[in-house]
């Protein structure tokens, strides 16, 4: 018998948010795919109010193994390293098993909005306004201050800062 290590990506940013194992990947994708029938109410922030949510949406996540392994231990030893791998990368994960807490983060309240200017000076950013997270926390709102107009094309980064950097405010 073989396990299978997968990921669930959202469709929309192609973030990874879940990273699940089983012995039958085809049926709990399905299973992933059918949540929404479920009549039970899901508290934001789960895999299961996520899902529901994309199928409102008329999206549909997409999977990616990750790793094949032959047994359970190994299954759940590779499950937690992708999860420690994508939490490292900064990827907010909705996986909540008690194992897994002190690798998951979570989604960050707010995120401040950075604008990098003109040609002549690259590194200069603009502070824009502030990022929350939407209402499935499923990704992120922009919300410009009402002073700042953009003139694109432009790029805007939305990533939380790594603890530790000149930009992390604590």
């Amino acid at each position: 018998m073989v396990y299978t290590t997968y990921a669930i990506y959202d469709p929309r940013s192609l973030w990874p948010v879940y990273v699940g194992q089983t012995k039958n990947f085809e049926q709990r994708k399905s299973d992933h795919l059918t949540t929404h029938r479920e009549r039970k109410k899901h508290p934001p922030g789960s895999r299961e109010f996520y899902l529901k949510a994309l199928h409102k949406a008329r999206l549909e996540p997409r999977f990616m193994v990750l790793e094949v392994v032959e047994t359970e231990s190994e299954s759940l030893k590779s499950e937690t390293k992708w999860i420690q791998k994508y939490s490292e990368a900064g990827f907010p994960l909705l996986n909540r098993w008690e194992e897994h807490k002190e690798f998951v983060v979570s989604a960050p309240d707010e995120l401040q909005a950075l604008v990098f200017k003109s040609e002549t000076n690259k590194r200069r950013a603009e502070h824009v306004g502030k990022a929350r997270p939407n209402k499935n926390r499923t990704g992120y709102r922009l919300d410009v201050s009402k002073d700042v107009t953009i003139e694109g094309p432009i790029t805007v980064d939305l990533l939380p800062p790594k603890a530790g950097t000149a930009s992390d405010p604590k």
